[in-house]
């Protein structure tokens, strides 16, 4: 009898400890479900970080390369802003410096002739004289002054109007006056001598 109760509860535990046939797997087939869930969870963590950097590499790209066309597009509207500037400036001073151009070198070249060859293009001594006082006037004036003439009388130009302040006011736009007419003055000067009282030819 003691028997029977012994190997009916030894049944028992073996059938307790057997899988369930309706579940269709057992509890080693959970830990090694578990085993694969965690391996695709770390997959899925180790993808992460690759994932991040790629974001932000491509964020790095973006950004910089927005950068560069807008520099780039800065640098070409300077450049060409500074060419629509030079050619105005040009057309509007490109006669008036050849002019200029033309009093330094004619007086220049007239000064370091001999004596007998300024004879002979000029023949009165009061003519050469002037030649000499033209030359000597005309490298008074370095190419920063030049520069700083021209830009006074043009901005005379563009403010026809102003009219003067009181007496120190005005003393000072009259000697801005003299000296923005300076560099007409001596090319008018030139041109007149040249012409009546010498052999050489100005090219027109």
């Amino acid at each position: 009898m003691g028997d029977r109760h012994l190997t009916r509860s030894i049944g028992e535990l073996n059938l307790e400890t057997t899988a369930d046939p309706s579940t269709g797997f057992d509890q080693n087939d959970q830990f090694e479900d578990a085993s694969d869930d965690s391996w695709c969870d770390d997959g899925l963590l180790s993808e992460t970080p690759d994932a991040e950097l790629n974001r932000e590499q491509k964020r790095r790209h973006d950004h910089f390369y927005t950068v560069s066309l807008l520099r780039d597009g800065i640098s070409a509207g300077k450049e060409a802003s500074a060419q629509v500037g030079f050619n105005i400036g040009f057309k509007q001073s490109a006669h008036d410096g050849y002019k200029w151009g033309i009093v330094r070198g004619i007086t220049s070249a007239f000064a370091s002739l001999a004596d007998h060859s300024k004879e002979r293009l000029v023949k009165k001594l009061e003519d050469r004289e002037k030649f000499h006082t033209l030359y000597e006037s005309a490298q008074e004036i370095s190419a920063d002054d030049v520069l700083q003439m021209y830009y006074n009388q043009l901005l005379r130009k563009s403010q026809p109007d102003r009219k003067p302040e009181g007496n120190v006011e005005s003393a000072s736009l009259a000697e801005e006056e003299l000296e923005c007419n300076k560099l007409v003055s001596l090319s008018n000067a030139l041109t007149c001598l040249v012409s009546e009282s010498s052999e050489i030819q100005l090219s027109k």
